[in-house]
């Protein structure tokens, strides 16, 4: 990538980090104030309906590493198995959770679903096995050498693990709650992160992670890769009931504005996120 393309693109995502900024506060605050609590409404609700689940990504990692939520993090991260996947949008339904939105890979399966409760967004990340290995995908904007008339049409970003690394999970106690964590969460985490027991503020990660096309995608490993023969498909369900209010625009341009000469962090990047 050229230097003019990496700037343009530094400057996309530095204008849309402001843009979701006051929503982002929002959510920050919800996951402080219910994160507790809606960890307890999906283990009791999944446990009783039996169906397979554990924590992913920055939920799995703040639990395991800070013992607590993610300052700063914006949601909550579930994995389940794909079997499942029809069972949990029922439950989902009939338990008081708002689904805003989905994606299907190209054969129909669901890939992704984000639900609210509490103000809570919760991403359910399903989970597939092709005999060799479980995988999922996450999406990311499409190469910009392929045409896209489609703007519900997304590349794929393939995360595989270990078979054991799903098979073997383990319960343990959350400040009172019961929840399900991979057994050897250090190999998990390392598929996601590429040292996960280092801190990185937020914007950072975000910036680092978020802000290059998916064909530049380099991680730490092979096990995160850019599946070229794939797409995923956007499906809008509900729009979200978490909305920023003037107070929370207000918070984020004190936040980066020059106070008595000395420059005040942006939003919670000053705490640690990865």
């Amino acid at each position: 990538m050229s230097f003019a393309k990496y700037i343009l693109r530094l400057i996309k995502f530095k204008i849309s980090f402001y843009v979701y900024a006051p929503l982002s506060i929002v959510k920050g605050q919800y996951i402080d104030k219910n994160g507790l609590r809606i960890l307890k409404d999906i283990s009791d609700l999944l446990e009783l309906e039996k169906i397979k689940y554990w924590l992913d990504g920055g939920t799995l990692l703040g639990v395991v590493r800070d013992n607590k939520l993610i300052d700063g993090d914006i949601d909550i991260d579930i994995g389940i198995l794909i079997e499942d996947v029809e069972l949990l949008y029922l439950c989902l339904l009939n338990n008081q959770y708002n689904i805003c939105y989905f994606y299907e890979d190209s054969k129909s399966n669901k890939c992704i679903i984000r639900a609210e409760k509490y103000n809570v967004g919760v991403d359910f990340e399903i989970f597939k096995n092709n005999n060799k290995c479980y995988y999922r995908d996450s999406p990311r904007p499409p190469p910009r050498n392929i045409k896209n008339v489609n703007r519900n049409k997304l590349a794929v970003l393939r995360y595989e693990f270990d078979n054991d690394l799903i098979d073997n999970l383990l319960p343990i106690n959350f400040f009172g709650v019961r929840l399900m964590i991979p057994k050897n969460y250090d190999r998990y985490l390392s598929v996601y992160y590429p040292n996960w027991r280092v801190r990185e503020k937020l914007r950072t990660y975000a910036q680092k992670n978020f802000s290059q096309s998916v064909w530049e995608y380099k991680h730490h490993n092979s096990s995160a890769f850019y599946k070229e023969d794939e797409f995923l498909y956007f499906f809008n369900v509900s729009p979200s009931t978490i909305k920023p209010g003037v107070t929370d625009f207000i918070k984020m341009l004190k936040n980066i504005i020059l106070f008595r000469g000395q420059k005040v962090c942006k939003l919670k990047e000053c705490k640690s996120k990865h």
